[in-house]
């Protein structure tokens, strides 16, 4: 079964107004184009780049928050030995900007926590499940934001499985379902996560919203082929076939 988190993002700036934001804008940009390839060599340049905009006194406080969370997701792509605490680092660092952008500070929230939950431990899995609150509760964050952070959350109440997690996962997934201006793909995974959660049950209640959950994905125009096919398949699973009644022997 799909468990969708968010995946890492880098940003692109444009229209420097001095000669110092052009150098960041620069450094920016040409690390988000190694960071493309996800090769491990030209992660390496863009984790440079963003490095260079991290020191660099005169840069703005966009730019360097953009620079720390490009360098996050950099480093958990490149997977190396450590790099995961560099990337919560990182994420951190930008957190505790006072002057970062909300949306970049949502951001980061939302990547520290996919990073916490990918450890699996006990410890990490509360921490995550707070930076994803932190989301929901952000006034200013976009709905976009706030729905990854309530998928986010659930999906980690799942790993999590301390009694009424559930509850509290299908909760989520249902919040981002009532969502107003939540794109098309995330009111998909909202469903098909929610759906997984009540066919994981088992009750014959649950399994009847679960095949509501996963025809209405079917039925949805704006959802993807993936999500669509992840549908049907777990649909599937949960339909048994109707048994036809013995037929009658022939005398």
């Amino acid at each position: 079964p799909p468990s969708r988190a968010a995946a890492p993002r880098a940003t692109v700036v444009s229209r420097p107004a001095s000669y110092v934001e052009q150098r960041a804008s620069a450094h920016l940009n040409r690390g988000v184009a190694y960071s493309r390839p996800w090769q491990k060599r030209d992660l390496d340049r863009a984790i440079a780049d963003y490095t260079a905009v991290i020191v660099m006194p005169d840069a703005n406080a966009e730019q360097r928050a953009m620079a720390r969370f490009n360098r996050g997701n950099a480093y958990t792509m490149r997977e190396q030995l450590g790099d995961l605490d560099r990337a919560i680092a990182d994420y951190t660092a930008l957190i505790d900007m006072p002057d970062a952008p909300v949306e970049q500070l949502a951001n980061a929230h939302l990547n520290r926590g996919v990073a916490y939950s990918q450890s699996g431990d006990a410890e990490d899995l509360e921490l995550a499940i707070a930076d994803y609150t932190a989301v929901i509760d952000m006034p200013d964050a976009p709905a976009e934001q706030r729905a990854r952070a309530y998928i986010n959350r659930g999906i980690t109440y799942g790993k999590r499985k301390q009694e009424g997690d559930v509850k509290r996962a299908v909760a989520d997934y249902t919040a981002v379902i009532k969502m107003p201006n939540v794109p098309a793909e995330q009111q998909a995974d909202a469903r098909l996560n929610r759906g997984i959660t009540y066919g994981q049950r088992g009750d014959a209640g649950d399994v009847k919203y679960a095949i509501a959950d996963f025809t209405a994905v079917i039925d949805m125009p704006d959802a993807n082929d993936e999500q669509r096919a992840d549908a049907r398949n777990n649909r599937d699973l949960l339909v048994k076939p109707k048994k036809l009644p013995p037929k009658k022997k022939r005398k």
